[in-house]
């Protein structure tokens, strides 16, 4: 099952993804893992809003949402030029929360089971068997 949005590129949109998402997410995953992808999506699309397409309206980002199984996986991509190479998990683990740059991609290596980058989409992957990772 795959489950589609977009939206323009305005940082008052992001309350549609947060509704969208509460709406969408599986009914059996546990609220600890919904937060997550709630909070990673959130600064993932801020992140393409922001970076990817420059806060042009007129540039679309694209969310998907599926779920095959036990798996659920998010999708985000952008207009712009693409994403940059992730940071390891170490350089993720020593992070400053406050930081404006890089925190979203951060706190997707620290959280998400899986991820891959294709240049200007990044996908996420949740198994809702395993715990959800912490943030310590």
């Amino acid at each position: 099952m795959k489950q589609y949005i977009s939206i323009a590129s305005e940082l008052e949109n992001l309350e549609k993804i947060t509704h969208w998402l509460n709406e969408k997410l599986p009914s059996d995953m546990k609220e600890s893992q919904k937060s997550v992808i709630t909070l990673l999506t959130q600064e993932l699309v801020t992140n393409s809003i922001l970076h990817g397409n420059k806060q042009i309206a007129s540039k679309q980002v694209f969310i998907t949402l599926g779920t095959q199984g036990e798996l659920v996986f998010l999708s985000i991509r952008d207009e712009g030029e693409g994403i940059p190479p992730l940071p390891s998990t170490e350089e993720a683990t020593h992070m400053d929360y406050l930081e404006e740059n890089g925190r979203g991609l951060k706190l997707a290596v620290l959280l998400a089971n899986e991820i891959e980058i294709d240049k200007n989409e990044i996908k996420l992957y949740f198994d809702k068997r395993k715990q959800t990772k912490d943030l310590k």
